[in-house]
């Protein structure tokens, strides 16, 4: 089976395409390609990577009906972290391109722990200092 084009478009017009395997999700595809759209728990919950689907076909998994009403299913909209295309797709989101993150391979980023401090029994609070570039080759 042939890989998927997929077309984001903001709010403003901009758009990012990338690929997408068969049987794999919107969000997971991107994020093979460092390219991050907005998404949150990626379990079908919470809409942070709600879309509206304009262009192609697909199959939805597993989705909390608050998160995606049965009646915007209906009028074409999907949650990225659970959308798996079975055709090129476009897809309309409801952010600007500026929140869009794009990594290089082989970049990492370092900085120093300032502070690690316990504020429950479960939970801490992580102090880090100003992060410094640093290249790394990958083979």
């Amino acid at each position: 089976m042939a890989n998927h084009q997929i077309k984001i478009l903001t709010e403003e017009g901009q758009s990012v395409t990338f690929d997408c395997a068969p049987g794999e999700d919107i969000i997971s595809a991107a994020i093979r390609q460092s390219i991050y759209l907005m998404s949150s728990c990626r379990e079908g919950g919470c809409a942070t990577c709600k879309g509206f689907c304009s262009e192609g076909d697909y199959e939805l998994g597993k989705i909390s009906s608050q998160a995606l009403p049965s009646e915007e299913e209906e009028d074409g909209f999907v949650l990225l972290c659970r959308c798996y295309p079975t055709d090129d797709m476009e897809v309309e989101v409801p952010y600007t391109f500026d929140r869009i993150s794009y990594t290089e391979e082989g970049k990492e980023f370092a900085t120093e722990i300032v502070a690690l401090e316990k504020i429950s029994s479960n939970v801490m609070k992580l102090c880090l200092g100003r992060w410094k570039e640093i290249i790394i080759q990958t083979k």
